[in-house]
């Protein structure tokens, strides 16, 4: 998970999970859960800091865990998923947070989770407002 604010990243976690998953789709819901979490935190601490702000954009590259945001109820395949990850539907609903598909290769928090070398490493750092100082 990356946060940026005004083109600099002010926020960043990379860990594993609490629970088990038995799908991609299902990780990536949790994962979504747990950044909408540290973005709602954020957005407060900013409004109390008096930064004026809109609804933040949070970035999903899974269609599929979007889905289960859009559709209202989970599937026999996904229905087991804990209750305490539910309550992004809430924010989704409120509008307080506008959840975003982002492709693949423009997610900047795949900086902290992939394995990536290269010109891909050096793009990711760039769009995390980090720089090479050699």
């Amino acid at each position: 998970m990356v946060i940026q604010f005004n083109g600099g990243t002010i926020s960043w976690a990379c860990r594993k999970q609490s629970c088990v998953s038995l799908s991609t789709a299902e990780a990536e819901f949790v994962a979504l859960a747990e950044a909408t979490q540290e973005m709602l935190w954020v957005k407060r601490l900013l409004g109390d800091l008096g930064e004026e702000q809109q609804d933040p954009l949070l970035y999903e590259d899974n269609q599929s865990a979007l889905k289960m945001l859009d559709v209202g109820k989970f599937s026999n395949r996904t229905k087991h998923i804990a209750t305490k990850y539910h309550f992004v539907r809430d924010i989704k609903t409120s509008g307080e947070i506008c959840f975003v598909y982002c492709p693949t290769k423009d997610m900047v928090a795949d900086l902290l989770t992939k394995p990536i070398g290269g010109t891909r490493l050096a793009q990711l750092r760039t769009m995390c407002g980090l720089q090479d100082q050699r």
